[in-house]
């Protein structure tokens, strides 16, 4: 019975992640990039049983806040070379804390304090191929709910498979930021081409009025 519990147990968890990766693709193609990664962010939660999760995209040498359920605020910023997120980021995979309180990185045990987190199990989003890190997916857990996140292996996989549809919301946003720039820049060179008709246009008319002046003079 026991071990007919324990493959239930995985059934019931396949299906969850199942119906989650569904939902997403669907949201992937009709919803904003960021309801996508709110979306994630309680994804990861439920499927997880962790009461926080995170969000961070890499821009140059730090981390910035996309989305949490936490009291961080989104646009928070971390050090990609002090932090838990950043070394996920430059190893290209999971990073598993069990105790926050004896993380070697003062900032990371500070903001753990802070928020009072005790464990945490965090995981790159990575995109293309070969796979560029785009900025981490990170759950933890609370003081007094002990989670063994470094044998956590399941949860390390259900939280690898929620960063890879982060990456694409990521790739997405990306996109849409470039398009509306192209947007943009061809509004702006259709007003200065209207423009410049308009001026050359007043051009001619007051080159034709300045051309009757010496001649009026002379009569």
């Amino acid at each position: 019975l026991q071990a007919l519990a324990t493959q239930a147990v995985i059934a019931i968890q396949e299906v969850r992640l199942l119906d989650a990766l569904q939902e997403i693709a669907e949201r992937l193609l009709t919803q904003p990039p960021q309801q996508v990664f709110d979306r994630l962010v309680g994804m990861a939660c439920e499927l997880l049983n962790v009461p926080v999760g995170l969000i961070w995209v890499l821009e140059q040498d730090h981390l910035t806040l996309q989305a949490s359920n936490s009291a961080l605020r989104r646009g928070e910023r971390l050090s990609l070379h002090g932090s838990l997120a950043g070394q996920a980021i430059l190893h290209r995979g999971p990073v598993a804390v069990d105790d926050l309180r004896l993380e070697p990185h003062p900032a990371q045990r500070r903001l753990a304090a802070q928020q009072g987190w005790a464990g945490a199990l965090i995981v790159p989003l990575l995109a293309g191929e070969p796979a560029q890190p785009l900025g981490a997916f990170a759950v933890y857990s609370q003081a007094g709910d002990a989670r063994p996140f470094a044998e956590a292996d399941w949860d390390k996989k259900v939280l690898a498979v929620l960063a890879r549809h982060a990456a694409l919301a990521v790739q997405e946003a990306s996109r849409r930021e470039a398009l509306r720039a192209s947007e943009e820049q061809r509004a702006v060179a259709e007003t200065f081409a209207a423009v410049g008709d308009i001026a050359a246009n007043l051009l001619h008319r007051v080159n034709n009025q300045v051309g009757l002046i010496p001649v009026r003079v002379e009569g």
